[in-house]
């Protein structure tokens, strides 16, 4: 483009010099002197247009540059910042996995740490009831050499009473029952060593009382555990029909309690007591303090302790030692009858052992020989509930292993303590 411009304005400035030439050549007159200028000012206009559109065209060639190396620039810029974006991604992303690996190691870490915490507790409960049983078993086996000990002594003194009664009566039997041996233990106010065989024909021991359950899940040592429990209450108990027990139950059940509430003395732990109605006493809860599982029923109570004789407040912490936690949730307390009286013993047929109000182990045997007046029997039985479900409203079915407290009284015609059951059943203790 620069070089026809260059090329149109040489022309123009040739016609305008050989112009005057020309037309003297043909013998015309040269033109004045104003077209001559007029001629070249318009020579200089044309190289100032042109001079001027070169300089436009360079400009914009300029510009266009420019928005070249502007754009350029900016595709730059945005590949920079492309690049920085995708290292800080990456950067994050590596960092959050080293997070996730760190968490897990962590939740690992914890997991095995609880294993090993779970192990040692089973462990030690392993070891502890291997300990208990241990010690049961001592216990057991010191009970039995002490009651030995106890029988020979009670034996020696029948014996003597034996003598005695034989020289001092001419001939015939002791009055009452069971001859005069027992007519002289029972002058003497001994329970006999040995009971007599009771008559009829008693009952299966399930029929008569509802055995406990174990909870879900019980291994195979808990499980021979209560299979000894079955057969330790078959052994301690017998069962009757209401109509083969005593004639007179409500005669010594009425005899026995006011004995026993008219200032009854004895000595428990290594203190005096004197009973009456005043000082023994079982704590009932209210109505709106009762378990889910309870529900009122006539002649009956439910409490979650008792006052024994002033000395001592028997609460949940005495009623839940020993308790197996394979039984279920730790009793919330006891069901006993309306009318029932604390006893400073209480027989649980289901281990073969005594214990005493307030006293957080097993007593080392039982009443001593001279004592008829009433104890307590401790019995756990299963209880078959329906709850309502607060989510579903469904009705769930649910077994609840039920502590009852039973008053036993001594009846001298059997020899034994007897008490009839929630199930309408006589139980004698096999004692």
């Amino acid at each position: 483009m620069k070089s026809v411009s260059r090329s149109s304005s040489w022309i123009i400035l040739l016609v305008s010099v050989l112009a005057p030439l020309s037309a003297l050549a043909k013998g015309q007159p040269p033109p004045n002197q104003a077209q001559a200028e007029a001629q070249q000012q318009a020579a200089r206009k044309a190289q100032e247009e042109e001079f001027k559109a070169q300089q436009d065209q360079a400009r914009r060639a300029q510009e266009n540059q420019a928005k070249v190396l502007e754009e350029t620039r900016r595709n730059q810029e945005q590949a920079l910042k492309a690049q920085e974006e995708s290292a800080r991604n990456a950067q994050m992303a590596a960092v959050k996995s080293q997070q996730q690996e760190a968490m897990k190691a962590q939740e690992r870490a914890q997991q095995q740490q609880a294993k090993m915490q779970e192990d040692q507790v089973r462990n030690q409960q392993r070891v502890q009831e291997n300990t208990q049983r241990e010690a049961a078993k001592a216990q057991e086996n010191a009970q039995r050499e002490a009651a030995k000990a106890q029988e020979n002594q009670v034996r020696a003194a029948a014996e003597a009473g034996k003598e005695q009664a034989r020289i001092s009566t001419v001939g015939g039997a002791g009055a009452g029952f069971g001859g005069k041996n027992r007519a002289v233990e029972t002058a003497a106010g001994i329970r006999p060593f040995t009971p007599r065989a009771l008559p009829g024909q008693s009952v299966p021991l399930n029929k008569a009382l509802s055995m406990p359950v174990l909870a879900e899940g019980a291994n195979a040592q808990q499980q021979e555990h209560a299979q000894q429990v079955q057969q330790n209450l078959q052994a301690h108990l017998m069962a009757f029909p209401l109509n083969q027990g005593p004639t007179n139950i409500n005669a010594i059940r009425n005899a026995s309690i006011n004995n026993y509430f008219n200032n009854y003395r004895g000595n428990w732990n290594n203190q005096a007591y004197e009973i009456n109605r005043a000082n023994t006493f079982v704590n009932q809860l209210p109505p709106n303090d009762y378990p889910y599982w309870y529900h009122p029923e006539p002649n009956w109570v439910f409490a979650n302790s008792f006052v024994f004789g002033n000395n001592m407040n028997c609460g949940l912490d005495w009623l839940r030692w020993g308790w197996h936690p394979y039984y279920g949730p730790p009793p919330e307390g006891f069901v006993c009858a309306a009318d029932y009286i604390p006893t400073p013993w209480i027989y649980i047929p289901a281990y073969g052992v005594w214990r005493q109000p307030g006293l957080m182990g097993y007593a080392e045997s039982g009443p001593p020989y001279d004592y008829t007046g009433p104890i307590s029997v401790e019995v756990l039985e299963p209880r078959h509930v329906s709850v309502r479900d607060p989510y579903t409203g469904y009705m769930d079915a649910r077994v609840v292993n039920v502590v009852y407290m039973y008053n036993a009284f001594y009846y001298p015609e059997e020899e034994r303590w007897g008490y009839m059951n929630r199930h309408g059943y006589f139980l004698f203790l096999n004692l």
